[in-house]
Parts: structure tokens; C-alpha cells; sequence
């Protein structure tokens, strides 16, 4: 019904990760069963933006994309759901195509296509293809804005 509408759902997935210990039990097992299921609300991913929430969650995408692709609370934790969990790609295309897609930007943001802005950054290992655990302890090497390379701060 979203992509129907034309609305673009804005998770966050560090909710699930900050928010599980205490879900239970103020949501009930019905409603909780619904909570945090970010491919029942958009199954194509063309109609899902993940964000942070800050300052509520970290502003940090990379600990955003290890809750969607994990899961988890904490590292060693059993997973919530784990057949739900995104996959590296469908986690980047929605903190990246998705976000430009709410804010009513994709004509300039949220894909490496020629025309658009150019804007990205460059980490020490690749955000699809890494173990999800690694996320968060990813080096940003630099930045690229506007298509111009900078150097990490």
C-alpha cells in the first residue's frame, strides 16, 4: 500500500537494537510480531528509507546497517527474527537510494549514476559484502562530495 500510495516508509533499524530489551513486554507478543519488519512494509526496497533518529540513536549509517543485517543487541545475542534481517545490499539501498527517495531528492542523491551529485564515502571495506559485525568498526578513508575527492577528517 505504500508504493500504491507513493509513500516512502523511514525506518531505523538501531531501534530494534536499542529498543528489543524492552519491546516484549511494553508491545506484547501480537504487536511485537509486527514491529521492526522492514521487507513486509517495502518488498521491493524501491519504497524504503532506513535513518537514524539521532539524536535519539546514533547517527552512524554503518551501525544503522548492522542492526538490519544482524539484528541483534549486542554481539554473541540471539538474533529477533532473523529471517527478516536485510542483506548488505537491500541494507545500502536504504540508507542510500531510499533516504534520497523521502527527502525528495533521488534526482540528485542516493545512486552512482552520471548527472547525479557524486556524493559518497569511502570505507576500508566493502559495506554489501562484509561480515555485519565488522560494520561498526569500519575506517572512513574519505569522502567524495560533489564528485571532488576529500581526505577523511
Amino acid at each position: 500500500r505504500f508504493a500504491t500510495l507513493g509513500v516512502t516508509p523511514s525506518m531505523q533499524p538501531t531501534h530494534l537494537t536499542s529498543d528489543r530489551p524492552w519491546a516484549a513486554e511494553r508491545l506484547g507478543a501480537e504487536r511485537l510480531r509486527g514491529a521492526y519488519a522492514w521487507l513486509a512494509i517495502a518488498p521491493d526496497l524501491r519504497t524504503l528509507a532506513f535513518g537514524s533518529d539521532f539524536p535519539v540513536e546514533s547517527p552512524d549509517p554503518l551501525a544503522g546497517s548492522a542492526s538490519a543485517r544482524t539484528r541483534r543487541v549486542a554481539r554473541g545475542a540471539e538474533p529477533f527474527e532473523p529471517k527478516k534481517a536485510l542483506d548488505g545490499r537491500q541494507a545500502l539501498l536504504a540508507f542510500t537510494r531510499g533516504a534520497a527517495r523521502a527527502g525528495f531528492d533521488e534526482g540528485r542523491h542516493g545512486r552512482r549514476v552520471k548527472g547525479l551529485r557524486g556524493d559518497m564515502t569511502l570505507l576500508d571495506l566493502d559495506p554489501v559484502e562484509c561480515d555485519p559485525a565488522r560494520l561498526e568498526q569500519a575506517r572512513v578513508l574519505g569522502v567524495v562530495l560533489a564528485g571532488r575527492v576529500r581526505r577523511a577528517p
